[in-house]
């Protein structure tokens, strides 16, 4: 990665918060390595400092459902209908972390619902979130994989009844419009599929933990574990997720690029 790539990286919301994240989650997996609590204590801080930063996600995630729709344009109606779903846990996720943070500051206390309770329905939210994206993606991923199959056998006819054309092509070194504009095709699915597989894996990561930090005994629930698994696999996930966004910013600047010299 490039010096200009990891600065760009940190100008944007999302680099910032991965990158605080996959600090955090690495901090605790050396506390763990050395035996030294200060290390995860300092993990400890960066997650407090990420729900710190999160009080206001809440109303712009209700601005992008009211400028998008519950269901983001969806065209499938299952597709349609989970992605509601999606955004509904999601919408619940960000006041019950809210609750349960300042319930552990002791600044806002439920009578009926403990903060320890009030976290557990946040690992919940955010597991059911998880899953649904797992299915979205999974069905476009292998969308994008039947697509992927079509081209190449495209390609493939195209090769057999257009051997001539294409020698004369790379004799003379130019390239037909129709070639290029494949080429363009691929590229473009090779890319969404990167992006999915990046998400996907992040997804299972992160759908482990928010599990493990259920309630005890369901599943795998156990919000009390001192193993380093968790932590090793929110590192994990931190750092695909930043290597998406990398990946997006690549695609963007060779988009520009190309536009420039068309």
């Amino acid at each position: 990665m490039k010096i200009e790539e990891a600065l760009h990286l940190l100008t944007l919301v999302g680099g910032r918060d991965k990158t605080i994240r996959l600090a955090g989650y690495t901090a605790k997996v050396i506390g763990w390595l050395v035996k030294n609590d200060n290390y995860k204590r300092l993990g400890s801080a960066m997650s407090a400092a990420r729900v710190v930063s999160r009080l206001l996600d809440m109303p712009l995630l209700l601005r992008e459902i009211q400028k998008d729709g519950w269901s983001s344009g969806a065209q499938h109606p299952a597709e349609r209908a989970l992605v509601a779903l999606r955004n509904f846990c999601d919408l619940l996720y960000f006041p019950a972390e809210h609750l349960a943070f300042f319930g552990d500051l002791k600044v806002l206390q439920l009578r009926w619902l403990s903060p320890s309770r009030l976290w557990e329905i946040n690992s919940l939210l955010w597991a059911a979130s998880l899953v649904i994206d797992l299915l979205l993606n999974g069905r476009r991923l292998w969308l994008l994989r039947a697509e992927a199959a079509r081209l190449r056998e495209r390609a493939a006819s195209s090769n057999s009844n257009g051997a001539h054309t294409a020698a004369a092509a790379t004799a003379t070194g130019t390239a037909t419009s129709s070639s290029i504009g494949h080429q363009q095709q691929v590229e473009g699915n090779e890319y969404q599929q990167l992006l999915l597989g990046l998400q996907m894996a992040r997804d299972l990561c992160d759908f482990h933990n928010a599990i493990l930090w259920g309630p005890q005994g369901f599943l795998w629930g156990d919000p009390n574990t001192k193993r380093p698994l968790p932590n090793i696999l929110g590192a994990i996930s931190s750092f695909l997720a930043l290597r998406k966004i990398l990946a997006q910013q690549r695609h963007a600047r060779r988009a520009a690029a190309a536009a420039a010299a068309a």
